[in-house]
Order: structure tokens, then C-alpha cells, then sequence
């Protein structure tokens, strides 16, 4: 009877697989954050002259708008998953 690491106490998993999935997505939030601000000012700074002030609003409506709901998907995803890992222990 084999059970996996993630899974060892009657099913539940255990506080290193909770927090090795919580680091990543605190690590792919920050990574976003980072990465759409970046975006932004690298567009506005070398990119925005070539654009109409309308284009250049688009594309950054687009980033503010991508961004957020690219982590909106991957937190959901995960309180979801432990929602259903927890349903009955509580």
C-alpha cells in the first residue's frame, strides 16, 4: 500500500506539498507584477512614439486588464483545489 508524499495523512495533503504550491504562485504573482510594470514602462519609454495616444492607451489597457487576469485564474485555481482537498476535514 503505497501512499504519495503529497497525500500521506488519511488523504489530506501535507503542510510541505500546501507550501510548495503556495510558493509558486507567490513567486508567479510577483513575477507578473513585475513583468506587466516592466512592459509598461519599457513600452511608454522606447515603444509609445510610433503609437497615436489612443493605440498607446489600448495597449496598456490591454496589459492592465491581462495581467490581473492571469492571477485571478491561478489563485482561483488553487483556493479551489483546496477547497475540494479540505471539504470534509472541517
Amino acid at each position: 500500500m503505497s501512499q504519495d508524499a503529497a497525500t500521506a495523512y488519511h488523504g489530506f495533503p501535507t503542510k510541505r506539498s500546501l507550501l510548495g504550491e503556495l510558493r509558486t504562485r507567490i513567486v508567479a504573482t510577483v513575477g507578473l507584477l513585475t513583468g506587466g510594470l516592466a512592459f509598461a514602462v519599457l513600452f511608454l519609454a522606447f515603444f509609445a512614439t510610433k503609437f497615436a495616444w489612443y493605440q498607446n492607451l489600448a495597449i496598456l489597457l490591454v496589459d492592465l486588464m491581462v495581467v490581473p487576469a492571469v492571477l485571478i485564474v491561478m489563485w482561483i485555481s488553487w483556493g479551489v483545489g483546496i477547497g475540494r482537498r479540505f471539504h470534509d476535514g472541517f
